[in-house]
């Protein structure tokens, strides 16, 4: 089984979670993300490091997961290293509904695999969310008898490393241009 992901995670309406879906999260495989950043289509403000555009290289993409509304949950915890040096920790816990085989592969493939988060929030501004050394599953449950969690699967993805900076802001020129690119994340470039 490989360790990337292949496939969108998009809810289908006729067979939907009790809560619906909220919020949408597009995932890139990590070395697809370090590729498009080393080859210039992730583009960084020189003012202030935040990103101003995404645009994907020929064949890649992020994939789009559906989770349910308020279910994301990132954090990012600053972290001392010997003395004064400080770094952060990032964390992004949210469900995936578990409803076939593709389900399982994508969740198979979170495990064993690193990825980077791109999500809107509500101020009409992205974040990137492990830029620098991506987020791996640290742990995940799945019980699909158990009515508290709907047949869910509960991830936490954790940084695999510390990182230098917090999650960094995604925005470009305007909020209509940024959800614009943004929706089109998960459409592979030409």
């Amino acid at each position: 089984m490989s360790c990337l992901i292949d496939k969108d995670f998009i809810q289908d309406c006729g067979d939907i979670n009790p809560s619906g879906v909220g919020d949408k999260l597009m995932i890139y495989n990590k070395e697809d993300w370090d590729s498009m950043k080393a080859n210039g289509t992730v583009i960084f403000d020189g003012t202030d490091g935040s990103i101003s555009s995404i645009a994907n290289e020929t064949a890649k993409r992020a994939f789009e997961f559906d989770v349910p509304p308020g279910a994301f949950k990132p954090t990012s915890a600053p972290v001392v290293i010997e003395g004064n040096y400080t770094m952060f920790e990032h964390s992004a816990n949210f469900p995936i509904i578990v409803t076939d085989q593709d389900a399982k592969n994508t969740a198979q493939a979170l495990a064993n695999g690193k990825v980077v988060i791109v999500y809107m929030k509500y101020t009409g501004k992205g974040e990137v969310v492990g830029n620098e050394q991506g987020l791996n599953l640290q742990a995940g449950t799945y019980e699909p008898g158990n009515s508290d969690t709907g047949g869910t699967l509960p991830l936490e993805m954790k940084s695999a490393r510390k990182e230098t900076k917090m999650p960094l802001t995604y925005f470009n020129t305007d909020e209509a241009t940024t959800l614009a690119e943004f929706n089109n994340l998960n459409v592979a470039g030409v």
